[in-house]
């Protein structure tokens, strides 16, 4: 890789960290262990695209209970919604995935919310 690509990435990396911060200044608050636990609930746990943590950064700064909790309110609504036919907790819970990505804030409510 060439220098100026370093820079290029370098730029690219900085300008995304300050949207992040900028964003959800509270990350620079928590400590790095638990914005790791939170990350990978939703990349790992919840099977959530990485660039939903970039697109709402503040999903970082929920406890990795919360998230899970919110996801599961999300999933029984969408559970209660279908029918009694056999793969509708797999259909329910690719609904809520692609619920959780297209509509910003959605997962963030459900685990913010009492």
């Amino acid at each position: 890789m060439s220098n100026g690509s370093w820079e290029a990435y370098a730029v690219a990396a900085n300008n995304g960290e300050d949207r992040m911060l900028s964003c959800a200044p509270q990350l620079l608050r928590l400590t790095p262990d638990d914005i790791e636990r939170s990350a990978k609930t939703v990349i790992s746990l919840l099977k959530l695209p990485p660039a939903l943590l970039r697109r709402e950064p503040l999903l970082l700064t929920v406890p990795p209970e919360l998230l899970v909790t919110g996801f599961e309110k999300l999933f029984s609504g969408e559970r209660e919604r279908g029918n009694t036919r056999e793969g509708i907790d797999e259909e329910a819970r690719l609904n809520v995935l692609e619920a959780c990505k297209d509509t910003p804030g959605l997962l963030l409510e459900a685990a913010t919310q009492d």
